[in-house]
């Protein structure tokens, strides 16, 4: 039983896939940046995607990779399974590597929510005014805490919405 042995061995040896996953969105809006904002970096990457052995591919696809290759292991892992003989020596360790696959992927796919909604509350922490024409909030709030009762405060969804007298146009954020 190698093959099985020696997937479920490394499949929990994989969770920095989770925190590299999550900070994919981040370092693609960073590397962007830094192409459009420095001339020397923005050159230096083009002398790198030239290289023969680069085969012309930019570094954001190989950022995007590790992300790829999460979501294809279990698939992968499943179909070796389908093609292995319940008979023999690899098919119960398959079935376990194939829910670590699950699992590994799962984290990754949680991370990535989970950063995302960090971003999205840091963002609106900035850019939203908690005072109102006539006075301040006297409870400040950070976006990005945990709440009293309920965990991590997230992001659910935003709108706008329409004031029925004046028909002023508000932003709610859930």
């Amino acid at each position: 039983s190698i093959v099985g042995d020696i997937l479920c061995e490394n499949f929990p040896a994989m969770t920095a896939y989770i925190r590299f996953c999550s900070s994919q969105l981040s370092a693609a809006a960073l590397l962007q940046k830094l192409v459009e904002t420095r001339p020397e970096f923005d050159q230096l990457l083009r002398q790198c995607q030239a290289h023969q052995r680069v085969q012309g591919m930019p570094l954001s696809f190989y950022l995007l990779k590790p992300v790829k290759r999460v979501t294809e292991y279990p698939l992968l892992v499943e179909k070796l399974a389908k093609s292995t003989p319940s008979a023999h020596p690899d098919a119960s360790c398959l079935l376990e590597a194939l829910q670590r696959a699950r699992t590994l992927c799962e984290q990754v796919n949680e991370g990535m929510r989970m950063k995302e909604n960090s971003e999205r509350l840091e963002w609106l922490q900035i850019h939203v005014d908690l005072q109102t024409e006539e006075k301040a909030l006297q409870e400040k709030i950070t976006f990005n805490s945990l709440t009293n009762s309920v965990g991590p405060r997230r992001f659910l969804h935003c709108g706008v919405l329409k004031k029925t007298k004046s028909e002023k146009e508000l932003v709610g954020f859930l």
